[in-house]
């Protein structure tokens, strides 16, 4: 019930309804999700904030302003464009963070 799924460029989910749902009646939703939001989901979805890792999401994902901002509260750590992670602190804060940079 309600469960989300993502795969290519389709988004489903199904009716978060129980009584519905209980009934054998799913109505999913189908949304076509275009390529920024499937880039910003997978920053926000997709990412290990433990460890500094590639960034793997196009530029059009990160909102480089809330990065730099992230980077100076030491909430984030980068080397300049390639890698990123967040703090102990920022993965303390983590889905505030990741609000923050993505775009």
């Amino acid at each position: 019930m309600g469960a989300v799924s993502t795969a290519r460029s389709r988004a489903r989910r199904n009716t978060p309804k129980l009584g519905r749902y209980l009934q054998g009646h799913y109505d999913r939703e189908i949304e076509l999700l275009d390529e920024d939001t499937q880039a910003r989901e997978r920053v926000m979805l997709g990412r290990d904030w433990t460890s500094r890792s590639p960034r793997r999401a196009p530029r059009s994902a990160l909102d480089a302003e809330g990065l730099a901002r992230a980077e100076q509260l030491g909430l984030a750590v980068g080397d300049g464009g390639e890698t990123l992670a967040l703090t102990r602190r920022g993965r303390f804060l983590g889905g505030a963070v990741t609000a923050e940079i993505v775009a």
